[in-house]
């Protein structure tokens, strides 16, 4: 139940001849595993191999010429990338990018493919962990302040404390954020219909020879933001039958089942309805006919229903569908953090062993140490280039190691690293020896084991109580009501 392609493209003969796949009313060949040949469903494409050679050389299109796509659209709000200027991009650019730039001048929202951008690293690094410490002074008077903004912002602590806690000492400790993002790009090919239209031009494998997943050109708005682009792959269309409705336009309605009426919600189908009157002390109960249906029947309300039809929903009416190869492009950018935390400048007691957790030292601030881009940053073990010190040097060699997803198809790499300073605060309470963390420049704050408010304990159950209460109350008047 195919259709047959009665349009004749303008470069080809106007006695051109159907091939004789098409002059038997079925699909040609080609298409007989839902789709051409090399093509299957849900499957990534691989980037060529010479995506993978660190070098500005384009993979060569399998077809004469390479599919121009559009660009893609951004879906959320991850990560930030620096814009090339325009000299960078034209002349780093393959041919078919210098042409698609240069047709109405440079696009600012366009970044260049990974192979166009130059391959050494930039890097910004400045002075040693060293300054963490020895530039930000910390004093006691710090440390009460920060507990009482921060204990004033929740609940149940104990409000008034950091007046009348005793606080013994404060250590600090040198504490390290190592992000590692990852851009790259990856293209899967998808089988997909959509409603034919009889005006459409369907776009076949007659038309010429489908091109590789890698060989439509798209680029991303900007480096270092997730994005996603779909498009239809040329010269993979072909029409069917529509499966859900076999050709008919029309299905069954689920609210009838193709009855076309149904019953009647005020006389539930009798088709009268009891009346009760009450007149000279008595109780008289009549019997008259429902003015809302006929015979307990009325016409099915579903929006569309003619006499127990409704149209397709999958080909809206048309009959057929057009199916064609997806191309699916996403530009990704993989977040690796890892935190690395540094021992105490002094010897403590066994409060030692509590540290505070990665979450909060991830989301604090803290000066920039480190900042280093390129194409794909290099794991470096010649012993003189370090990051910062060893011990970061050895966690971002590790994080390095898997980074890079072989089926994708890498843009760029940049690493952060941050030092956070934290401050432990050791206290006594009632006897008892406890600690809290101040955490980042901006002084956050980590409780372990603060004392709790009983009395706003006492009122928060109260008024859920009340709540419940009320909830319950209601529920029991409209069950009454009824």
């Amino acid at each position: 139940k195919c259709l047959k392609i009665n349009q004749t493209p303008t470069n080809m003969n106007p006695n051109y001849n159907a091939p004789p796949a098409y002059n038997n009313q079925g699909p040609p060949p080609a298409y007989n595993n839902q789709g051409p040949p090399g093509y299957s469903n849900n499957v990534n494409q691989a980037p060529p191999p010479a995506y993978n050679n660190n070098n500005n050389n384009v993979a060569s299109s399998s077809s004469s010429s390479p599919v121009v796509g559009q660009v893609g659209v951004v879906m959320d709000k991850k990560g930030k990338g620096a814009m090339p200027n325009d000299d960078e991009v034209l002349n780093d650019a393959p041919d078919v990018y210098k042409k698609l730039l240069s047709k109405n001048g440079v696009n600012k929202n366009i970044a260049p493919t990974a192979n166009a951008v130059p391959q050494e690293a930039k890097i910004q690094a400045s002075p040693l962990e060293k300054a963490i410490l020895d530039n930000i002074v910390f004093t006691e008077e710090e440390a009460r302040i920060s507990l009482a903004n921060y204990v004033a912002k929740t609940w149940f602590k104990k409000r008034g404390l950091e007046n009348k806690i005793d606080i013994t000492k404060i250590t600090a400790s040198n504490t390290f954020v190592v992000t590692l993002q990852t851009f790259d790009e990856l293209r899967t090919l998808n089988e997909d219909f959509r409603p034919y239209r009889l005006t459409e031009f369907v776009d076949s494998i007659f038309m010429g020879t489908p091109p590789g997943a890698w060989d439509v050109v798209a680029v991303p708005n900007q480096m270092f933001k997730n994005q996603i682009y779909t498009t239809r792959l040329p010269h993979t269309d072909h029409v069917r039958w529509c499966h859900r409705c076999g050709g008919d336009g029309e299905i069954r309605c689920h609210r009838c089942h193709g009855k076309g009426k149904i019953q009647c919600t005020h006389c539930h189908g009798s088709g009268h309805i009891h009346e009760t009157i009450h007149k000279d002390g008595e109780t008289i109960k009549k019997e008259k006919k429902c003015h809302h249906c006929h015979h307990g029947k009325i016409r099915c309300p579903h929006i569309g229903c003619r006499d127990g039809w409704i149209v397709c929903d999958t080909c809206d009416g048309h009959r057929k569908l057009i199916h064609f190869i997806r191309l699916d492009v996403i530009w990704k950018n993989h977040i690796k953090e890892t935190v690395i935390q540094g021992a105490s400048n002094e010897n403590d007691d066994e409060r030692d062993n509590l540290l505070p957790s990665a979450s909060k030292i991830s989301n604090a601030d803290g000066p920039l140490l480190h900042s280093e881009e390129a194409v794909q940053l290099p794991i470096i073990n010649d012993g003189m280039n370090i990051r910062v010190n060893q011990e970061v040097h050895e966690q971002s060699n590790q994080i390095l190691q898997n980074s890079i997803n072989p089926a994708a198809l890498l843009h760029r790499q940049r690493m952060f690293i941050r030092g956070v300073p934290v401050y432990k605060a050791y206290y006594d309470w009632k006897g008892k020896q406890k600690i809290f963390f101040v955490i980042g420049t901006d002084r956050d704050v980590e409780l372990v084991d603060y004392p709790v408010d009983i009395i706003r304990v006492l009122v928060a159950i109260v008024v859920v109580l009340l709540i419940i209460a009320i909830f319950i109350g209601l529920c029991v008047g409209i069950y009454y009501i009824i």
